[in-house]
């Protein structure tokens, strides 16, 4: 194949994608503003119940000596991410002969999210810097890797329990839910590992998303360095989440295709 045919199937095989993340962005809304609208007021929601409980308590102040807000981006929001990402690909993936390479369904739920996510978290922290509060991230190229860590471990997740779900659809299911519950402490969220003690520690320390919110929190602020965590474990991580995640599905998917039977002429 010559390079122009290349490159043509390459920018239509992006324009696929790109109709059908618009289409994905859009789903139960009559138009694609309305359906980021929607996402924008429920972060919004998500956040504003934390930020109220945080300063009727203390708690989220009295961990990090920064911006309460951005304290919660990098917990509340990562954390949420993370797990919509997950909950994406399980909505999104289709196992049989339809959900090949060359269907968009997967990648465009997942990037989806990814813009929905990320457009929501830009406009609740652009209002507040504008309108509430000003405040400055430290490294903000940093923050906005872990932020893409976070979305690409929950891809990876996803796809673990997709594959799954074609042989074990219940279990896949209870899986999938029980591991959204567990982060909800597990993966740090709403405290901070330099304040943990070493026997507590070893119980979180396994989990990438632990590592991601503390790093997020030592690039989100100045006055904070994470001592035991890292970028690298991570980013590990979510590449072995992601080729497992894809050759199992692949599997799964030709299982599949091969159980149906061949098509009708």
């Amino acid at each position: 194949m010559s390079l122009s045919g290349v490159c043509l199937g390459a920018v239509s095989a992006a324009g696929r994608l790109h109709n059908a993340t618009a289409a994905e962005v859009a789903r139960g809304h009559d138009h694609l503003l309305l359906s980021i609208a929607a996402n924008v007021a429920q972060t919004l929601i998500l956040v504003g119940v934390f930020y109220l409980f945080s300063i009727l308590t203390g708690f989220g102040t009295a961990m990090v000596r920064g911006d309460l807000l951005i304290y919660l981006i990098t917990g509340v929001c990562m954390f949420n991410l993370h797990i919509r990402a997950m909950g994406a690909v399980l909505s999104g993936g289709r196992i049989g002969a339809q959900n090949d390479a060359a269907h968009p369904g997967l990648a465009a739920s997942a990037l989806a999210c990814l813009y929905v996510q990320a457009y929501s978290i830009a406009i609740v922290a652009g209002a507040y810097h504008v309108f509430i509060k000003s405040f400055s991230i430290d490294d903000a190229a940093g923050l906005a890797i872990a932020f893409i860590l976070c979305w690409l471990s929950g891809v990876g997740a996803g796809l673990i329990f997709l594959s799954a779900k074609g042989v074990f659809p219940r279990l896949s299911a209870l899986a999938a839910q029980a591991y959204s519950r567990f982060n909800m402490i597990g993966s740090g969220q709403m405290f901070v590992a330099n304040m943990l003690p070493a026997h507590v520690l070893v119980y979180f320390k396994w989990n990438p998303l632990f590592h991601l919110i503390d790093q997020a929190r030592g690039f989100a602020f100045l006055n904070y360095s994470p001592w035991f965590s890292n970028m690298w474990y991570p980013a590990a991580a979510t590449g072995v989440l992601l080729v497992v995640g894809l050759l199992a599905r692949n599997s799964s998917a030709g299982q599949g295709a091969a159980s149906a039977g061949p098509g009708k002429p």
